[in-house]
């Protein structure tokens, strides 16, 4: 049987994956989510819990934002989440809003390839800090704000048989 793949992630991160498992199940309990959302979902806890082997076939998008001001004059922030089997990332993008347009920015928080890519090392405190901080302020961000206030996108590109029947998440 060969070898699991594996991302290279160090034992320090795992506080770091963690924090986002959490997360992605307060995502679950959002009156709002709809079936399909609850599936992607469901197949990106499976992936980030087997962290740090990867989950073949797992392919999944998801974000959630908040928007403020007037529908020509305001902003929309997002926490933006993809993990797959070759590749996790977790950042963070800004929509303003305005009477000629838009604009927007986005930032890889944290990215990480099977092939051995990452964005920051692994022993970097400060970046794995950084992380854990945005997850902490998603969370506040849930919690301090109606459901319908909040927009949950999630793009599911899974094989069907992703998760086998007979596996259980750790």
């Amino acid at each position: 049987m060969p070898a699991a793949v594996r991302f290279p992630i160090s034992e320090a991160e795992l506080p770091v994956v963690e924090q986002v498992v959490s997360l992605t199940r307060e995502l679950c309990k959002l009156p709002t989510i709809v079936p399909g959302q609850l599936v992607g979902i469901a197949r990106a806890l499976y992936a980030w819990q087997k962290l740090p082997c990867t989950s073949p076939g797992v392919s999944v998008e998801y974000s959630v934002s908040l928007r403020s001001g007037r529908e020509d004059d305001g902003d929309q922030f997002f926490y933006t989440f993809s993990i797959s089997d070759s590749i996790f990332e977790v950042g963070t993008s800004l929509i303003t809003y305005h009477s000629q347009g838009s604009n927007s920015q986005s930032t890889a928080l944290w990215e990480v390839e099977a092939s051995g890519y990452r964005n920051f090392p692994s022993d970097d405190e400060q970046s794995s800090l950084d992380v854990w901080l945005a997850m902490e302020q998603a969370k506040e961000m849930l919690a301090q704000n109606a459901p319908r206030e909040l927009h949950l996108d999630v793009t599911d590109d899974s094989a069907p048989d992703c998760i086998p029947d007979d596996e259980s998440a750790p």
